[in-house]
C-alpha cells in the first residue's frame, strides 16, 4: 500500500461511527415493555431482522444505565410509545403540584410513572377537545382563567382516584401516616400544563438522592386502578360518549371533603349570571360554575352578610 493511499474502512464500521452509543435505563425499558405486554423475542422481531433478542434481553436486565446504539434506542422509544429522554433516565413527570398524592409512587415505580403520564395525557387532550366546543372564558387580571381551573381539577382528581390512601380515608380504614412523600422534578409529557404552574423555585421539586422503590403490593393496586380508570374513561377519551363533568365533581367530593367549599380561582373574575349563564352538566365549565347552584356557597353567604351589614 502506498503511503499516500487512504485505507478503506469497511462499511459496517463506518455505519457504527454514525450510530454512537447513548445511555438507556434498564428499569425504564423493562417497565415500558411490561406495560405494553412485550417480551424479548417478539420485540426483536418487530424491530427488524438484524436485531438480536439477546441484545434486548441484556438492555432490559437490571435497573441502571447501559450503553445502547442511538438508532436502537430511537426504535425502542417509538415502538414502546415513550420518549428517548425518559428511556435514558430523564424526567417523564406529570403536572405539579396537582399530583401530590402520587409523588411517592411516581418516584418509586417507572411503571406507575409511565402509566400515570399516559392516562393524564389522554385526559388533558379530551378536556381540550371539549373546551374547544365551548365559548372561551375570559382571562383574569393575573392571567388565570377557567380553562386552567378545569385542567387542574381533572388532573388532581384523577391523582386522588389512583391513591389508595384516599379510598381508605373515605371508607374510614386509613393506616397510620408514614411520613412525607418525596418531591419530583418538573417537566413532563404535557408541556402546555407548565403554563399554569407559574414560576416555582427549582429546589421545590428536587428529587431525593435515591428513590425508595414502591412496594410490589402498592404498585399492583395503583396499576390496577390505572387500568380501571383508563377502561372507564375510554369512551370519553375516544370521543364516543360525553363526560358528565358535574357528576365527576360530585364523585371527587366523596374522596376529597374540600371540593364542596374550594372556590375556583376563575370564580373571582366570573361575569354576571345574566351575561354568562351556568354551564351544562356535560360542559367542562360545570367544574367551575358549581357555586351558582349552591345557595349555601361561601361566596353567597359572604354576600348575604355584607348586605345585612349595610345601613338603609
Amino acid at each position: 500500500m502506498m503511503k499516500n493511499q487512504i485505507r478503506q474502512v469497511p462499511r459496517k464500521h463506518r455505519d457504527k461511527w454514525r450510530d454512537p452509543f447513548v445511555p438507556i435505563h434498564s428499569g425504564r425499558l423493562r417497565a415500558a415493555m411490561e406495560l405494553g405486554g412485550w417480551t424479548v423475542t417478539p420485540m426483536a422481531t418487530r424491530l427488524g431482522k438484524d436485531e438480536n433478542p439477546q441484545t434486548i434481553d441484556h438492555l432490559a436486565r437490571g435497573g441502571g444505565l447501559k450503553r445502547c446504539r442511538a438508532t436502537r434506542r430511537a426504535a425502542l422509544a417509538t415502538l414502546l410509545d415513550v420518549t428517548e429522554e425518559w428511556l435514558a433516565g430523564g424526567d417523564y413527570a406529570v403536572p405539579l403540584p396537582a399530583v401530590l398524592p402520587l409523588l411517592k409512587a411516581l418516584e418509586g415505580s417507572p411503571r406507575v410513572m409511565l402509566a400515570v403520564g399516559r392516562l393524564f395525557e389522554r385526559c388533558y387532550r379530551a378536556v381540550e377537545r371539549d373546551l374547544a366546543r365551548e365559548p372561551k372564558r375570559p382571562d383574569s387580571a393575573l392571567g388565570w382563567n377557567a380553562t386552567h381551573d378545569v385542567h387542574w381539577f381533572m388532573i388532581s382528581t384523577l391523582a386522588q382516584f389512583l391513591t389508595t390512601s384516599r379510598w381508605q380515608s373515605a371508607l374510614g380504614c386509613s393506616p397510620p401516616a408514614l411520613g412525607k412523600s418525596p418531591a419530583l422534578p418538573r417537566g413532563g409529557p404535557i408541556p402546555e400544563m407548565d403554563k399554569w404552574l407559574g414560576p416555582v423555585p427549582p429546589s421545590a421539586w428536587t428529587a431525593p438522592p435515591s428513590a425508595v422503590p414502591l412496594g410490589s403490593a402498592e404498585e399492583a393496586v395503583i396499576l390496577a386502578l390505572l387500568h380501571v380508570w383508563m377502561h372507564i374513561l375510554e369512551p370519553w377519551f375516544d370521543g364516543i360518549s360525553p363526560l358528565a363533568y358535574q357528576r365527576f365533581r360530585e364523585l371527587a367530593a366523596i374522596l376529597n371533603p374540600t371540593v364542596p367549599v374550594m372556590l375556583p380561582q376563575s370564580w373571582h373574575n366570573r361575569a354576571p349570571v345574566k351575561q354568562l349563564p351556568p354551564a351544562a352538566p356535560t360542559s367542562p365549565y360545570a367544574l367551575v360554575d358549581w357555586p351558582l347552584k349552591q345557595s349555601s356557597s361561601p361566596l353567597a353567604n359572604a354576600g348575604r352578610r355584607k348586605m345585612k351589614g349595610r345601613k338603609p
